[in-house]
Order: structure tokens, then C-alpha cells, then sequence
């Protein structure tokens, strides 16, 4: 029975009422679990979904970097300005 059922089935007016403190000192006790671990899975997939907007961020911020430059600054880390100006105008979602 969860804690909530405990706490409900005690609060319709059974004559042994215990308060939500007891019945969770006697889980603990116990060794069951006061909470659902099924929460516990979204923050993952939360996390994954931050890594990939920031990842989205950073490229979208190091192409308007790239922008910025001169073409004698990129010319001294791509020899070809081709190459460049492909990395520049591609879309933040693609590697």
C-alpha cells in the first residue's frame, strides 16, 4: 500500500489515524521507497534535450563567428574559401 492510500484510509476516520510523519518514519523503517522512482527518468531525457539546444547554440554562434572574420583571418585556418563559406551558410541543426 503507498503512503498516500495509508494517508487517505487513515483520514476517512478509522480509528487508528496516523499522521503522514509516522507513516513515513515506518516506510523508512521499513526500507521502502518514499517516492516514485518512475519520475526520476524524465530529467535524463530532459538533460539530452539541453545538450542538443546547446549544442545548436554553440554552432549557431561559432558560424556567425566565422562570418565576422575577414578573408585573410579565415584564409589562415582554411586554405580554401570554399570550404568556409559552405560551413558558414549551413544550418545550425546540421554537423
Amino acid at each position: 500500500m503507498s503512503v498516500l492510500q495509508e494517508v487517505t484510509t487513515a483520514s476517512r476516520g478509522s480509528a487508528d489515524a496516523r499522521s503522514i510523519r509516522d507513516i513515513a518514519s515506518a516506510r523508512r523503517s521499513v526500507g521502502e521507497p518514499l517516492v516514485d522512482r518512475t519520475v526520476e527518468r524524465k530529467p535524463p531525457q530532459l538533460c539530452r534535450i539541453w545538450r542538443i539546444v546547446g549544442l545548436w547554440l554553440r554552432r549557431r554562434h561559432d558560424r556567425h563567428m566565422l562570418r565576422s572574420l575577414s578573408v585573410r583571418d579565415v584564409h589562415d585556418f582554411c586554405p580554401r574559401l570554399s570550404e568556409a563559406e559552405a560551413e558558414m551558410n549551413k544550418p545550425f541543426w546540421r554537423a
